[in-house]
């Protein structure tokens, strides 16, 4: 998500190399979690 909160796609013509893409998801996957507590602890 871009800093004005606009959701933007990210598509992938090739894969890139498998630790580069592990890298890349885990880092998608700790960002997704803190987001998730951080709207818990809005409510």
């Amino acid at each position: 998500m871009h800093k004005d909160g606009i959701m933007v796609a990210e598509y992938w013509t090739e894969l890139p190399p498998k630790k580069q893409l592990e890298q890349k998801l885990h880092s998608l996957l700790i960002e997704a979690k803190a987001k998730i507590e951080q709207n818990k602890t809005l409510k």
